[in-house]
């Protein structure tokens, strides 16, 4: 028997569908039926239910941002912690993450993950974040990132 892959037909979403529904309750994931033909139909987009970018700003001033994205409305995703070069390790980015956390939690998430630098690491730590992985060469090469995430 040959293996294919190809391009999924919308003929065939009502059978995927099902699919998709069995593995994720199976998982005990809360999406319906009527999701996963939605999802099928209008891709990964939907899976995103909130997002918000925040501004940083210390004595008024914009210094940076940090966003955060609820998928599923369970799980959160911080992204884009992005600071000037001269309020770098002032200890903002410590400031700010429990903030957006609490922003997270207050909109449904049960857990928050973030893609971070190693030198962000420790600091990730001591806001009660753990280890759950690293990718390696994902930006660039001999660059490695870490996977943390914190139960809400």
């Amino acid at each position: 028997m040959k293996t294919e892959l190809k391009k999924l037909e919308t003929k065939n979403h009502e059978t995927i569908a099902k699919l998709i529904f069995q593995e994720w309750k199976e998982r005990g994931t809360p999406e319906t039926l009527d999701w996963c033909k939605k999802y099928l139909q209008k891709g990964h987009s939907i899976e995103i239910t909130k997002e918000q970018f925040f501004e940083i700003r210390k004595d008024n001033q914009l210094v940076g941002l940090v966003a955060a994205v609820i998928i599923n409305h369970y799980l959160a995703e911080l992204r884009d912690l992005v600071v000037l070069p001269e309020y770098r390790k002032s200890g903002i980015g410590k400031e700010v993450i429990p903030k957006v956390v609490e922003w997270c939690k207050e909109n449904g998430a049960k857990k928050v993950h973030a893609q971070i630098y190693v030198p962000h690491f420790n600091w990730f730590l001591e806001l009660g974040f753990k280890k759950e992985g690293e990718l390696k060469d994902h930006f660039r090469k001999n660059e490695i990132v870490i996977e943390v995430a914190k139960e809400l």
